[in-house]
């Protein structure tokens, strides 16, 4: 080991599971999401596709993956809109109110 580095090994599932990571939220960045929402993203799904590694075969994981960041990011944009808005309603009223004094 150079630099008091640790070696991890990865098993074949564990090795498709990063490429699949990396391969999503590159995906999510070039259609918008920030660099930091994207691999949160990624991440979120990869603990969902560990919880239920058992349940979905190896050759459905990329589409599920997929389906699952894109629901995902579509409900964090939605979110982050509502946010927006109700910050903008709020602080509009508030900027009136203060304008009154």
């Amino acid at each position: 080991m150079r630099g008091g580095g640790v070696t991890l090994e990865l098993d074949g599932f564990e090795q498709m599971l990063v490429v699949l990571a990396r391969e999503v939220s590159y995906y999510l960045h070039k259609n918008g999401a920030s660099r930091e929402d994207a691999e949160d993203i990624a991440q979120d799904a990869l603990v969902k596709i560990i919880k239920t590694s058992n349940i979905i075969p190896p050759s459905d994981m990329r589409a599920w993956l997929y389906k699952v960041v894109i629901n995902h990011f579509r409900d964090m944009y939605r979110w982050k809109k509502r946010y927006a808005e109700i910050l903008e309603e709020n602080f509009a009223t508030f900027d009136e109110k203060v304008a009154e004094f």
